[in-house]
């Protein structure tokens, strides 16, 4: 505010009134970013008068940081013909994102069962202490914060066979004073296929010749099921058509037994998409025993018996196609058992013993999950002695 003084002052030609001329105007901050404005007046100030001129201060046209600016004041008063008036305006400005998920707008694309983890990097010009927080209510997926440094954070992101579609994920860093930034992850999962999936108890197929209904009929769509629901198509092959005879129909399978021995059976699904074809490899063991008709009914091994086997041990699948497989042995006596699998450069990658085994059949689960797709030996030997070997393919 400035007052006029009421006072008379002699100029060369002319003389002042007691009124006093006044203009008031902003110097600095009038630019592009003016966060510093006025009033626009202009006029006449009588003697002993006062005026008000009100500024207006915009920090959010001024953004975070110091700024400096000065309001200027001129009159025709001798005695105060100039003034200033220095603003000095601070901005506590939020948290900055320096490297965020989504930093070249494109949504991230994930596919299901899929985990990987997105990385912030941030900072806060006035060096106050950030915390970042993840809304935690979106469903459909698993995801998990964890801030790392004072200026780092990570979102590990985790998928399954459920997760397909669209998910936005929101996130907030919040600086000392409450000054909050939000951010959105947006992630679109894309469906995996899932392959068709084998009804296991078709491994080992038991036959009996002396059977009154010999013939055993399967239905594909038993045999295999797909668990994202797709259309299958079953294909069928016979290495031993001299042991066991089988038709593919429109509707089912047939196998009709045709002489006492061990055949292989190949049977494979196919979804259509990727991924999505598979292959086992069955092993259908034919007898001829009347004494035992009555007890092979349904032609399945379930962990049972094996009936009159010609061979002393069964591996199956064969190629493994799911990480694991099953070694089927049969003992006349007591023995000290022993399997071994190498790959084909001739190094172990797997051994396990088992003392004192008793006589009859049984059943040794294998993993493979660890190991690399290829050619491998699989030996079964009893008391020291090599029983029986299988070449095994692992895809």
């Amino acid at each position: 505010m400035y007052q006029g003084n009421g006072r008379y002052y002699w100029y060369p030609g002319y003389t002042q009134s007691e009124y006093s001329i006044w203009k008031i105007r902003p110097l600095t901050a009038s630019g592009k970013n003016q966060w510093l404005t006025l009033d626009t007046q202009e006029g006449v100030i009588p003697a002993g008068a006062t005026v008000a001129v009100n500024a207006t201060v915009n920090p959010e046209i001024a953004g975070k940081g110091t700024h400096i600016g000065k309001i200027i004041a001129k009159s025709n008063d001798i005695n105060n013909p100039k003034d200033e008036v220095t603003i000095t305006l601070n901005v506590n400005g939020a948290p900055e994102l320096k490297f965020y998920p989504n930093i070249y707008n494109d949504t991230l694309n994930m596919v299901e069962t899929e985990t990987k983890v997105f990385n912030y990097l941030f900072e806060d010009i006035e060096e106050d202490e950030i915390t970042i927080s993840i809304d935690k209510t979106i469903k459909g997926i698993e995801y998990d914060l964890t801030q790392t440094g004072q200026n780092t954070a990570q979102v590990a992101v985790n998928t399954d066979f459920e997760s397909e579609g669209f998910y936005k994920i929101p996130v907030a860093l919040k600086d000392a004073v409450g000054n909050i930034t939000k951010d959105t992850i947006a992630i679109k999962v894309l469906n995996k296929n899932r392959a068709p999936v084998f009804n296991t108890k078709y491994e080992v197929i038991t036959l009996n010749l002396a059977a009154a209904n010999k013939t055993l009929t399967i239905d594909p769509f038993d045999m295999f099921s797909d668990p994202d629901g797709d259309g299958i198509q079953v294909l069928a092959g016979n290495y031993n058509p001299e042991i066991v005879d089988m038709a593919l129909g429109s509707s089912f399978i047939n196998i009709n037994p045709l002489k006492v021995g061990t055949g292989q059976l190949v049977f494979g699904a196919d979804d259509g998409k990727e991924d999505g074809f598979v292959i086992y490899l069955v092993y259908v063991n034919v007898i001829d025993d009347s004494k035992a008709a009555a007890g092979v009914l349904d032609g399945f091994f379930n962990g049972g018996k094996f009936g009159e086997l010609e061979i002393p041990a069964i591996f199956a699948p064969n190629p493994v196609v799911d990480d694991f497989a099953k070694l089927y042995y049969k003992l006349d006596e007591p023995a000290n058992v022993s399997i071994q699998i190498f790959n084909s450069f001739g190094q172990l990658q797997y051994a396990t013993n088992k003392s004192n085994v008793t006589a009859g059949e049984h059943v040794e689960e294998l993993a493979f999950g660890k190991m690399a797709p290829g050619f491998y030996i699989c030996i079964l030997n009893a008391d020291d002695k090599a029983y029986k070997s299988f070449k095994i393919i692992v895809k």
